[in-house]
């Protein structure tokens, strides 16, 4: 089972063009779960919601889609948070309402549910105040006494944080804690000051078993043991870009799940193979708009993989 804790929210679309504002379930975290539900693996997320119209409507979507509500904690007087999504073509800037938000409101008998999974994986919202690093601290230390894989998203959003050097320090507390961390280029290259690629992986933490480098429409890489794997995209017709990097995270934690971590660092082809199927999940997400709407089925990643219409 994979179980992921952090942020759950509302992406509200405002298309500029005709002013029209549409809204999507959302947040990094819950993204890579639902994506990892949706290919067939046991998930849980966890994570705090308020007592309002926008908490309303994330139950309702729970309800429907048959996910496990144990892990959402409905937060009394607070305001479930709301990501605002500009979209520029097919890019897209973010702003977030956290006034009175509960993301970082854990509970402490939410720690149990860690028994249940193999996989535990933690949206980097939680890094954002005190009360959240703390329970930070708290999943790490649960989760090694019990030899959990855990995997880290960094996902940095600027406008959560009054200063990158603050947003630095607290990512490395604690990254270097997890088993598996995903990097965007650009989140690479930003906090190693680095321009290349290859010089930026060897300035990352030591720790990690295992990172992971999301590079659009070039594929992502592995890098472990300080050995390279690089995989190329599919060509798909790009839409919206919000939601790809989860869909691409849920995707290769679904076969971290089912096959376990060890072999497949052991294992170049397993290695590859995982990410083929992730950058597949990852482009997918691209030609719809809406992060969850867009999160391909596994008949449709598998169906594209046997194509192998790689660049």
């Amino acid at each position: 089972m994979i179980i992921s804790f952090g942020e759950i929210l509302l992406d509200t679309f405002e298309n500029t063009n005709t002013e029209k504002t549409t809204s999507f379930v959302g947040g990094a975290p819950f993204n890579v779960c639902y994506q990892a539900n949706r290919l067939g693996n046991h998930t849980l997320f966890v994570g705090n919601i308020g007592k309002d119209e926008a908490g309303k409507k994330i139950l309702r979507f729970f309800n429907e889609q048959n996910l496990d509500t144990r892990g959402l904690h409905i937060c009394k007087d607070k305001k479930t948070l709301i990501s605002k999504v500009v979209l520029h073509g097919s890019e897209r800037s973010f702003t977030f309402e956290k006034e009175n938000t509960p993301e970082n409101d854990f509970l402490d008998d939410a720690l149990d549910l860690i028994m249940e999974g193999d996989v535990i994986h933690v949206g980097s919202f939680i890094l954002n105040d005190n009360k959240g690093r703390d329970y930070l601290r708290q999943i790490i230390t649960f989760a090694k006494a019990q030899n959990k894989i855990l995997s880290f998203d960094i996902n940095y959003r600027e406008d959560m944080w009054s200063d990158f050097t603050v947003a630095k320090k607290a990512y490395e507390e604690f990254y270097p804690q997890f088993d598996i961390v995903k990097f965007s280029k650009d989140e690479l290259l930003k906090f190693t000051a680095e321009e290349d690629i290859e010089k930026a992986l060897t300035k990352l933490k030591e720790g990690p078993k295992l990172y992971l480098v999301t590079l659009g429409k070039e594929g992502s890489l592995a890098y472990h043991n300080k050995r390279i794997t690089r995989c190329k995209s599919v060509k798909v017709n790009c839409v919206d870009t919000t939601g790809a990097g989860d869909a691409f995270m849920g995707a290769f934690l679904s076969n971290v799940d089912s096959l376990g971590l060890r072999e497949m660092l052991f294992i170049p082809s397993l290695m590859m193979s995982n990410l083929k199927f992730a950058n597949i999940a990852g482009a997918l997400a691209t030609t719809k708009r809406g992060a969850l709407s867009s999160m391909p089925s596994y008949k449709e990643v598998n169906a594209l993989l046997e194509k192998q219409t790689f660049r």
